[in-house]
């Protein structure tokens, strides 16, 4: 089993009834070789390292064919395509998770295990 990254955001806040409780949340990472894990983990920036692994591991753009509705099994030619880049929408979903966990008062910390 190999050890990975993990981005979590907390707080602390108070109910109604005067209660504090934490709040955790975890951003669904892609899994991380060890060696790798570790190399993000002690970089200058993790979090940058981290995004930058995800680029040049899942980077790639994908072209799909789109094709009518009344063609479910693409038997005719396509109507268009679609161009899928599962590392930058990934990177995107990360940018946006991180900038309202900013904006919401929420720590974020990064791991491996």
């Amino acid at each position: 089993m190999s050890m990975n990254i993990h981005i979590s955001r907390s707080m602390v806040v108070t109910t109604p009834t005067g209660i504090e409780k934490m709040i955790e949340e975890n951003f669904d990472c892609i899994q991380t070789p060890t060696n790798i894990s570790y190399q993000i983990i002690n970089s200058e920036n993790p979090i940058e390292s981290y995004k930058n692994w995800v680029i040049e591991n899942y980077g790639e753009d994908e072209t799909f064919a789109i094709y009518a509705e009344d063609d479910p099994f693409g038997e005719k030619e396509p109507i268009r395509y679609s161009i899928i880049n599962d590392g930058k929408e990934h990177n995107k979903r990360l940018n946006y998770w991180l900038q309202e966990s900013e904006n919401e008062g929420y720590e974020v910390e990064i791991e491996v295990w």
